[in-house]
């Protein structure tokens, strides 16, 4: 076997990268000259749980036995006239059971990680002392209290990629929802970690409408702190009308937000939310607002001279819906807004 290369099962590759601890590979990153070499390469690692890598970089073949679920992908290089293929191998408990990061930036990862699989309200910086926790109490990558990865890089690795060397794998396999809930119990008494170093009175609500009566404006002020959205929260749209509609307050937020999204220079923006939150009126007060607004800004008009004059807005917008659904938008299109003409 060449210097530079790797062996699984009977095939053989020119290693870029491998990041290993211990039986677990995080990565794996390959080149073949052949498309075949790239996937039996990939199926190998994919179809059986426990694998032996030969390496030979620079020295005597060195063995490594690794188990774990595997994920392949390859993409096929072009240099001049020279075709080869790129294969990556990715273990399939990354982002669940493990995960990647340097030092400096695991806490945040452990952060994301830890709220996609449990349902607690963890605060992002808690990612750091929880981490710190759970290394000093071997909940996370439990061999050992000194996280040690060995990053293998041969002759064939790329170029910008100085910092994997840094990258380290996290094991969270024992750190499970119950050692997730001692240890924020643990940081909490030992005042590593808390919602607010203000004192907290108590919550007291019969009902969720009271509820938002006495705590709404505070809920909408944090999420204006938190979210920073796009325009002011005022229930009111912004320089234009519709016609025989008024829109509410939360659907005018969002047509505001929409239109200073467009104008601020994007070319688009998506309304999800569900049946009967009046999508089609928004859609069509998006489009009525946005078209004047930039009218406004490049005249330097009033709304009601703009409106005075039908030939300084013209505009046009292809909706797309299900046949039977062409006269229901029609309709509501001539209702609500001051196009004239739809086609369909």
């Amino acid at each position: 076997m060449k210097n530079g290369m790797i062996r699984i099962g009977m095939f053989e590759a020119y290693l870029e990268r491998m990041l290993i601890r211990g039986l677990k590979v995080a990565y794996i990153s390959y080149f073949t000259r052949t498309l075949q070499e790239a996937k039996a390469i990939a199926s190998t690692m994919c179809t059986t749980e426990q694998n032996t890598i030969w390496l030979n970089n620079n020295g005597p073949e060195k063995r490594y036995n690794v188990v774990g679920t595997y994920k392949a992908y390859y993409v096929p290089i072009m240099r001049g006239k020279e075709r080869f293929y790129h294969g990556v191998i990715l273990n399939a408990a990354i982002g669940n059971e493990l995960f990647v990061s340097k030092e400096e930036t695991a806490g945040e990862e452990l952060y994301e990680i830890l709220m996609k699989k449990y349902p607690l309200p963890l605060l992002k910086w808690w990612g750091k002392p929880i981490l710190s926790y759970a290394l000093k109490e071997g909940l996370i990558n439990a061999y050992s209290n000194r996280l040690y990865t060995e990053c293998i890089e041969t002759e064939y690795s790329l170029q910008g990629t100085d910092d994997m060397r840094e990258m380290q794998i996290y094991d969270l396999a024992a750190f499970d929802y119950e050692a997730l809930k001692s240890a924020i119990q643990v940081l909490f008494q030992e005042k590593q970690i808390w919602i607010s170093k203000k004192e907290q009175r108590s919550i007291n609500f019969s009902s969720m409408d009271e509820y938002f009566r006495q705590y709404g404006s505070t809920l909408v002020e944090n999420l204006e702190n938190l979210l920073s959205p796009e325009s002011e929260l005022k229930g009111e749209v912004d320089a234009f009308t519709l016609n025989s509609i008024r829109l509410y307050p939360q659907q005018a937020a969002m047509v505001n937000g929409v239109t200073t999204h467009l104008l601020n220079g994007s070319t688009f923006s998506i309304i999800c939310e569900g049946m009967g939150t009046g999508k089609t009126a928004q859609a069509a007060a998006i489009c009525e607002s946005y078209f004047v607004q930039k009218e406004m800004r490049r005249s330097h008009k009033a709304l009601k001279d703009i409106y005075m004059d039908e030939s300084l807005v013209k505009y046009r917008n292809l909706v797309m819906c299900p046949g039977h659904l062409l006269e229901k938008w029609k309709g509501r299109l001539n209702a609500r807004s001051h196009m004239q003409r739809q086609r369909s």
